[in-house]
């Protein structure tokens, strides 16, 4: 198994820097249009802007709990709400809408949606002259990012990335094996 440090698998940091807070975490008033429009209490506006946000810094949805707090504060703070709103808990169908309303807002497509065969074909194409499981996952992440599509879990390019390149490496060796 790939170590997920040893990729390119975007992750958050455990204590960003007020930098890079004010860098990547603000909410442009376009997204911020669309996070009114598309709830209604504070604290489903507060989950909302946190799932935008942080499918725009990575690439997909992390839980909510996996958003660092300082996170959590500065969308607060940017949203002008206080201290006692908390990102509310949502209920999966209604997880699965912010889901769908982020996609469609940034014009993404889901994993399921094709990025399977993505990822297959580009880690194919690699084996070809890659043998290391974190440079196939790379390579995924990149073609994926390219053709924005979501990120599936680590683990999912991890499976895909072994089994490609044990395929590949199969075919070479049944090459050499005839010749």
């Amino acid at each position: 198994m790939a170590s997920i440090e040893r990729t390119a698998y975007p992750q958050f940091k455990r204590n960003p820097v007020v930098r890079e807070l004010v860098a990547a975490y603000p909410p442009t008033d376009a997204e911020l249009a669309f996070i009114i429009e598309s709830a209604r209490q504070p604290g489903h506006r507060l989950t909302l802007a946190l799932l935008l946000k942080s499918f725009q810094r990575l690439g997909y949805f992390p839980a909510i709990d996996d958003v660092p707090a300082a996170v959590v504060r500065h969308l607060r703070n940017a949203l002008r709400y206080r201290i006692q709103v908390k990102p509310a808990e949502i209920a999966p169908n209604k997880r699965y809408r912010y889901f769908q309303r982020i996609r469609a807002y940034l014009q993404v497509r889901a994993y399921a949606d094709g990025g399977l065969d993505v990822a297959a074909r580009a880690i194919h194409e690699a084996a070809a002259v890659m043998d290391n499981p974190a440079d196939l996952i790379n390579v995924a992440i990149e073609q994926l990012v390219r053709d924005r599509i979501e990120l599936p879990a680590f683990s999912a390019l991890d499976r895909l990335a072994r089994r490609v390149r044990t395929l590949v490496n199969g075919r070479y060796f049944a090459l050499i094996d005839k010749r």
